[in-house]
């Protein structure tokens, strides 16, 4: 692509050096992966500037510089630019040939639920004969492929290739978790959204956010920014929901459990054993019982979330797509990887399940709806990570010191900071810690709380749920809690289990 074209959907106030007629023939943001014919974008980072490395991306073949930075920084063009992360957004979507406008793109945000939530879209889509992308903290399903998920909401020049491969896959939709690190950061830049959906904002990443009211306003820019002819789908149970619905120029979706008086979509409760919740959904399309596999309320409003998402998005088959078979489609959802994900059911005695939550209200969310499958009692084996939000480690111990009947702290993914100054965050939280047990080593913790439990409890291994290593330091190292619960499981009632497991999945 001619850097002329570029230079036009970068904005740029400059352009140094330049000569006409120079062809572009690939983004990067990181001088380690710039290679011959590169535009290289010299972004600002909270550790590193881009523009340190703009002579090392040069050596390496890149043709052209974008910073914000008035004065050259290598021999290269250098387009000059106000805010180098939005530039380089609208620049990878122009470069990718603008992949938005051949999917219908949905959003969703919010503290808790959206992996959730952006699963069971596409389950939905998928439904109704529609190819349909994804892009979240667990997995890129590209249309034709489905690879790791480093990032939540992947950086700008990913995005954007990522979007174009879906379209060129053929997908029809895509639906996206946009994390407010991303909103803040441009990353979504110049993406016209046909949906986007609000699930909570409850306390997390003050470390980057420094206030709630930032946070708030970090994830409001999603909805600010979408167009009149699209639709914002807002949890009405959180006073965020109406906050957003006042500042979005789209068309808004209400959804609630409480019976809100402006929420369109509403789902009540009728019954929920181990097996699964029986709901009543009612909404403008009509009204339904609906029996699914999963349990808790904080699920169906993910639940509502999708619903309204998908049939928003509106890009199946009409004659498959209506509400009633959205339902039906919604009851055959199998869930999500870590989220309440069981172990070895049907082998031990009490049910084991694997959770990500890692935030106090998340803790609060899942260990209620455990709670409402009576078991036994209830352990609850959590840690909380390094070098992020601190606040919230003594909220977490006092959620479970609330709702358990036995709590094991210890590790989640320490990063750079010492697991017992972490613990000791927890520690601080909790008043009656004689109903808690500490083990730093997140493997001999499980193994302690399996150990420990009884028929007819339920165990809670949360905070880390699909990921498949732990985080110490600055390296990863393989850990995944579904595989260390199944090993102990095996190990207290022998051999056989992991067959029998594999068997019931």
């Amino acid at each position: 692509m001619r850097l002329e074209t570029l230079i036009r959907a970068a904005h740029a106030e400059n352009v140094l050096q330049w000569f006409p007629g120079l062809n572009i023939t690939g983004l990067s943001v990181d001088s380690r992966k710039t290679e011959a014919g590169h535009l290289f974008g010299a972004l600002p980072g909270a550790k590193a500037d881009g523009a340190a490395y703009a002579k090392q991306a040069a050596e390496r073949g890149a043709v052209a510089i974008l910073s914000e930075q008035k004065e050259p920084l290598s021999h290269l063009p250098q387009l000059v630019v106000a805010d180098a992360r939005a530039a380089m957004a609208r620049v990878a979507n122009a470069f990718y040939e603008f992949p938005g406008k051949k999917l219908r793109v949905g959003a969703v945000t919010g503290t808790n639920g959206k992996s959730t939530t952006a699963f069971l879209v596409r389950h939905l889509l998928r439904a109704s004969q529609a190819r349909c992308g994804l892009l979240g903290t667990i997995e890129y399903d590209l249309g034709g492929k489905v690879i790791e998920a480093p990032l939540t909401t992947p950086e700008s020049i990913d995005l954007f290739a990522y979007l174009k491969a879906m379209a060129d896959a053929r997908c029809q939709g895509a639906m996206m978790e946009v994390s407010s690190h991303s909103l803040c950061q441009h990353r979504v830049e110049g993406l016209d959204f046909a949906v986007a959906a609000f699930t909570n904002l409850t306390q997390d990443h003050l470390d980057y956010h420094r206030t709630m009211e930032n946070y708030r306003d970090a994830k409001g820019l999603l909805f600010s920014g979408l167009s009149k002819g699209a639709t914002a789908v807002l949890n009405f149970d959180d006073p965020i929901g109406e906050y957003y619905a006042r500042r979005t120029p789209a068309e808004v979706l209400g959804f609630s459990m409480k019976k809100h008086k402006k929420a369109e979509l509403r789902a009540q409760v009728a019954s929920m054993d181990i097996h699964g919740t029986t709901f009543i959904v009612q909404s403008p399309w009509g009204s339904r019982e609906v029996r699914w596999g999963m349990v808790g309320a904080h699920n169906i409003q993910n639940a509502l979330a999708a619903l309204g998402s998908a049939l928003a998005l509106g890009c199946g088959d009409a004659r498959t797509f209506s509400f009633d078979n959205a339902l039906s489609a919604l009851e055959r959802f199998k869930g999500v990887p870590g989220r309440l994900e069981p172990v070895g059911d049907g082998v031990a005695p009490f049910r084991v399940l694997v959770d990500y939550a890692h935030t106090d209200d998340a803790l609060r969310n899942v260990i209620n709806a455990m709670r409402a499958l009576k078991p036994s009692r209830l352990i609850v084996v959590f840690g909380c990570g390094g070098d992020r939000d601190r606040a919230k480690r003594p909220k977490m111990g006092r959620v479970v010191e609330e709702l358990a009947d036995l709590g094991i702290v210890t590790s989640d993914n320490p990063r750079t900071e010492e697991p017992s100054a972490i613990i000791a965050d927890i520690w601080a939280g909790i008043q009656r810690q004689s109903k808690f047990s500490v083990e730093p080593d997140r493997a001999k913790a499980i193994e302690f709380a399996v150990r420990e439990a009884r028929p007819g409890d339920m165990l809670l291994i949360a905070g880390k749920g699909h990921e498949d290593y732990q985080i110490v330091g600055t390296k990863k190292h393989p850990f995944d809690d579904r595989e260390e619960a199944l090993a102990a499981i095996e190990r207290k009632f022998g051999a056989g289990v992991k067959s029998a497991a594999a068997a019931g999945a």
